[in-house]
């Protein structure tokens, strides 16, 4: 249910707040007056493409806010979103356009996508307008009010035709990409081939590289290391060209024992200069061992340079370094089982499509059969609501044919919505040939088709908002009547806005809004109020005689609301079970 309203700065509109109610809302004024101005600004709410051209004269944006109640779809939407939820159980959204063509679209204060918000307020919004009635004339949507009809039943059949629909067709771009690519995927499998051989013939390990980066750079200061090890030794333990360390060592260790006994304090230092004579000692065995086993084979560095630029060389070609280019082995040997396997994969798609094929023509010939089963009753129920709408002698059909486009199935041409779209005939009078809706209705004619199918719609539409926009084209007298008992009757189950210029319909409203055009300061303002009792019946009496308001039209106006109340607690007895 919509709240309220908020539209600031949108075309003429400077700002307007309105509250809303249940049941059937109607707005009236003046042609020109500006009352589809308001739809236009619910559709931009909705998500409708509109350009800066609806940004009031001289303001920098439109703003278009509303609050609504919230259903079980749009919850599960929000919490999808991650978007909170008002404690109030209501729904805030806006939407807003600046000069830029810039828009800014909130759900409970949260920014979302214009697409995002058009999906959230489907569930709750439905406008048509005064040109809504050309859908009528479209065999898809002809099927699909056709389809609601049924129900959740057929609505989950059609569903299943469809799911199996999709899946065959992806089965049969599988198997003709594999047929197609045949070569690609023979030069493929080659080109893999080589690459896992090549990689694995390299023989790789992690962390291979280091090491021999390692050991080539030994290998390269091997005579560097050598020589200064042998200068060490010289200068710490056998010097030719004078004393060395360890002699040095030794000649200041006897000449500290000598005085240890004469002084305490050099004592303690003679342990200390033996534990380093010691480990002199054991610093020079160790570099004449070290010295002794270094060894140089200058093949050896040739090979450590071959095998780094093998490693080089794979580098290059699949990776930064030795785990990458095994990963990639590892990727490619999958592939390449993949692609080899190929053939076994084709004998399976073809089984999957011979399964599928078969599950299809099932599914939808079961389709096409309670479609079948629906066309007596459906045609019978439009005729009678065509009757009640002044057209006694329309005869209604619905012509079952092929899809023009689809799949073909042993002969049987499917769509994903079955084995058939479907055409609404009409006959408008007595003699007449059946003939598509498209080529005999007048404009008037299929506005009372369009109310006919709502009407019936009414009972599996779980739309809680209808909003129409002078559907009332080229209807008048009794005619009249009938259409805004119907737009009341269907507003006991949704709330409804219906924008009219037809005093009948107005007269039927629970709520009466009436907009007018003013020059206020050189500008034009548009101002909405909500009619009661007097101006009420001043605004049926301008509608009944035109700019003319005289004691008849008001009278007029005065049997007008009579009759609507008294035929509305008439229906409210019914719905109770009581009698007319």
């Amino acid at each position: 249910m919509l709240l309220a309203l908020r539209v600031k700065d949108f075309a003429i509109i400077d700002e307007i707040t309105l509250d809303f109610h249940d049941g059937l809302n109607v707005i009236t004024g003046e042609t020109g007056a500006g009352k589809s101005l308001l739809v236009d600004a619910l559709a931009f709410l909705l998500g409708e493409r509109a350009s800066t051209d609806i940004i009031r004269s001289g303001s920098n944006r439109s703003v278009v806010e509303a609050m609504f109640t919230m259903n079980e779809e749009v919850e599960r939407l929000l919490d999808e979103w991650e978007i909170p939820k008002e404690k109030d159980g209501t729904l805030l959204v806006s939407r807003e356009l600046n000069k830029s063509g810039r828009s800014k679209c909130r759900v409970n204060g949260e920014l979302v996508t214009v697409g995002m918000l058009e999906r959230l307020l489907s569930n709750i919004v439905e406008i048509h307008g005064q040109h809504e009635h050309q859908k009528i004339l479209h065999r898809d949507f002809q099927l699909e009010v056709f389809d609601r009809l049924g129900g959740e039943e057929l609505l989950d059949q059609k569903n299943k035709v469809k799911e199996l629909f999709l899946k065959l067709r992806n089965l049969y771009s599988e198997r003709d990409e594999i047929y197609g690519k045949e070569k690609e995927r023979q030069q493929r499998i080659d080109l893999l081939s080589f690459q896992i051989e090549e990689i694995e013939k390299a023989n790789l390990r992690i962390g291979e590289e280091e090491e021999l980066l390692e050991e080539r750079q030994k290998l390269q200061n091997y005579e560097k290391v050598r020589v200064g090890i042998e200068e060490a030794i010289k200068f710490l333990y056998e010097n030719p060209d004078g004393m060395s360390a360890f002699e040095q060592l030794g000649e200041g260790l006897d000449i500290i024992r000598s005085l240890s006994s004469m002084d305490e304090n050099v004592g303690n230092i003679v342990s200390l200069l033996e534990n380093a004579k010691v480990y002199l000692g054991e610093a020079v065995d160790n570099l004449i061992r070290y010295k002794d086993s270094m060894s140089f084979d200058p093949s050896t560095i040739e090979e450590i340079e071959e095998r780094l630029y093998r490693i080089s060389q794979l580098k290059r070609k699949y990776g930064k370094n030795i785990e990458e280019i095994l990963n990639y082995k590892e990727k490619a040997k999958e592939e390449l089982d993949m692609l080899s396997n190929m053939e076994a994969r084709l004998e399976n798609i073809e089984a999957e499509i011979s399964a599928v094929e078969e599950k299809l023509l099932y599914e939808s010939e079961k389709l096409s059969e309670m479609r079948r089963n629906m066309v007596e009753d459906f045609v019978k129920r439009v005729e009678e609501e065509l009757s009640e709408l002044g057209m006694e002698h329309a005869k209604f059909a619905v012509e079952f044919m092929e899809p023009s486009s689809g799949l073909n199935i042993n002969g049987v041409k499917i769509s994903e919505k079955g084995r058939e779209v479907i055409e609404f005939m009409l006959s408008s009078n007595p003699g007449e040939l059946f003939k598509p809706l498209r080529h005999v209705a007048s404009g008037g004619e299929l506005s009372r088709v369009m109310l006919a199918l709502k009407t019936i719609l009414n009972e599996v539409d779980n739309t809680p908002v209808l909003v129409f926009d002078e559907i009332d084209a080229g209807i008048g007298g009794e005619t009249a009547y009938l259409l805004a008992q119907k737009l009341w009757n269907i507003s006991k189950k949704r709330q409804i806005f219906c924008v009219t210029h037809l005093p009948q319909i107005a007269a039927w409203a629970d709520y009466h809004f009436h907009v007018e055009k003013k020059v206020v300061n050189d500008q034009t303002r548009i101002r909405v109020s909500m009619l009661e009792d007097k101006s009420r019946i001043f605004e049926l009496s301008r509608m009944l005689g035109g700019s003319i308001v005289s004691d008849v039209s008001q009278q007029h106006a005065k049997e007008l609301l009579v009759k609507a109340s008294e035929l509305k607690s008439r229906g409210a007895l019914n719905d109770r079970g009581g009698e007319n």
